[in-house]
C-alpha cells in the first residue's frame, strides 16, 4: 500500500474523530449508558495502574519499586470512594503518585 495513502486515511480519520466530538452535543444517550461513560477515567486509569504495578513486580521482584503506584492506587480509591465522584481517583492519585515518586 502506497504510504501516502495511509497517511492520507490516517489524517482524515483522525480529524473525523475530532469533529464528531463537536457534532455529539446533540446526541441524548440513554441514562444507564450516560452513567457507564461516567466510569471510563476511573477504569482506564484502574487499568494503567495495573499494568503498571505486573510491569515494576515482574521487571523488579519487590515492594520498593512499586510502592508509589500503590500509593497512588489507595489515594485514588480513598478519595473516589469518599466523595462517589469519579475525577477525584485522577486528582488524588496523581498527586500522590508524583510525590512518592519523588521521594523514593
Amino acid at each position: 500500500m502506497n504510504p501516502w495513502l495511509v497517511i492520507l486515511v490516517a489524517g482524515i480519520g483522525s480529524y473525523a474523530m475530532r469533529i464528531c466530538m463537536t457534532l455529539t452535543d446533540r446526541l441524548i444517550l440513554p441514562p444507564r449508558l450516560e452513567a457507564c461513560a461516567e466510569m471510563v477515567a476511573p477504569a482506564a486509569f484502574a487499568a494503567l495502574a495495573a499494568a503498571s504495578l505486573t510491569v515494576l513486580v515482574v521487571s523488579a521482584p519487590g515492594l520498593p519499586a512499586a510502592t508509589p503506584v500503590v500509593l497512588a492506587v489507595v489515594a485514588a480509591v480513598a478519595g473516589t470512594a469518599g466523595t462517589g465522584k469519579p475525577y477525584v481517583a485522577m486528582l488524588a492519585g496523581m498527586p500522590t503518585y508524583w510525590l512518592a515518586d519523588a521521594l523514593m
